[in-house]
């Protein structure tokens, strides 16, 4: 993967090449997404995958008030209900400083079209309720750095069930960043 034509100051990215493809952007977009891939996997329920972002701080904003903010936007994401830390520490990869954390969420069931009664039933009432998927929990690995006046966040994703089988694997990749300019 090649990105030039990016500086820390301005935060923009003209050319982004990855493999056979490459984009140019013209500096208006947002570029947050560094880069995001799944992991092999025969789970019926959820394909682990892992995401690297990279974030513009606040001024003035430290790594704690910065994976601090970060827990506030996870527990109100839509979609997720329950929201449990399961583990936090320092973390260090190289030259860089950084945080981990684990928890899990449990999804929402999905919003459900209204209920219409079938002819000649009564209509469904506010008690009735709607039919809904089970929803399984979902574990996340997320590593936060910063590194000037970048955050770089790499989350990783497995269901619950999973996510030990594929935990050694995610922390292997997370030993291996590096932030190269």
């Amino acid at each position: 993967m090649t990105l030039t034509g990016w500086t820390a100051n301005d935060s923009r990215m003209s050319t982004v090449s990855f493999g056979d493809i490459g984009l140019t952007l013209d500096g208006t977009e947002e570029y947050k997404t560094i880069l995001t891939f799944f992991v092999p996997s025969e789970d019926p329920y959820f394909r682990p995958n892992m995401v690297i972002t990279r974030d513009q701080l606040r001024r003035p904003e430290t790594l704690e008030s910065f994976v601090n903010r970060q827990k506030q936007l996870i527990s109100r994401s839509p979609g997720f209900g329950k929201f449990k830390i399961v583990e936090e520490l320092p973390l260090k990869v190289g030259n860089l400083s950084g945080f981990k954390m684990v928890y899990s969420l449990t999804p929402l069931p999905p919003a459900q079209p209204p209920q219409r009664a079938a002819a000649g039933q009564a209509p469904p009432t506010s008690a009735t309720p709607p039919p809904t998927k089970e929803m399984k929990p979902i574990r996340q690995m997320q590593i936060f750095f910063i590194q000037g006046p970048l955050a770089y966040s790499i989350t990783a994703s497995a269901s619950e069930e999973s996510f030990p089988q594929y935990s050694p694997h995610f922390e292997r990749i997370v030993q291996s960043f590096k932030v190269t300019s």
